[in-house]
């Protein structure tokens, strides 16, 4: 489905695939259920502007897929067993992961703060940042600060296989249950 719309709500109770593309920012909110998504595998395509979970959101298992110039993550996300990837529209995009302390311009950034992270609900088979495609610049952590922490509940990936990527970490990177690291590229 291809869609221009601000608010966004899915629900499919039979757990079918839910795969959208809208052409400009996009909040997901559902006004008739407390998900603001909940189906199967979710592929979700913002190709300008930033991707707004302002509900629960939760694939029963499914993977989910966010490809967006931005994310701001207010509520929690949940696939038990499943794979969360996180990658920019622009396979040359920039990624932050963590608060920034220093003010860094974000603009045209990928960002999540350590306050969107915590929603990411424990349970995922892993958290993939990036993508085989890309050649990112990843930024964890602020570089001016050396107090920093970004938590892990969950193995973490760092996808950034092209030549031509960064990834920069600056931040302690803390896992518990069963977290770990990988960074690919």
């Amino acid at each position: 489905m291809v869609l221009d719309a601000e608010n966004l709500g899915a629900i499919s109770t039979e757990k079918s695939d839910i795969e959208i593309i809208a052409t400009d920012s996009v909040s997901l909110a559902n006004d008739d259920s407390p998900f603001g998504m909940r189906g199967g595998n979710t592929f979700i395509t913002i190709l300008s502007g930033m991707q707004t979970v302002t509900q629960p959101l939760d694939a029963g298992g499914e993977d989910i897929n966010f490809v967006s110039n931005d994310v701001a993550i207010s509520e929690d996300i949940r696939s038990i067993g499943a794979s969360l990837n996180i990658r920019p529209v622009n396979n040359a995009g920039k990624i932050f992961i963590g608060d920034n302390t220093s003010g860094m311009d974000l603009t045209d950034i990928l960002h999540l703060d350590t306050s969107e992270i915590s929603k990411l609900q424990n349970g995922f088979k892993e958290i993939v940042i990036g993508s085989t495609e890309g050649q990112h610049e990843i930024i964890i952590g602020d570089q001016n600060t050396d107090t920093g922490t970004i938590e892990m509940l969950d193995p973490f990936v760092i996808q950034n296989s092209q030549p031509g990527g960064e990834t920069y970490i600056y931040d302690d990177i803390i896992g518990t249950d069963d977290a770990s690291l990988t960074i690919k590229g």
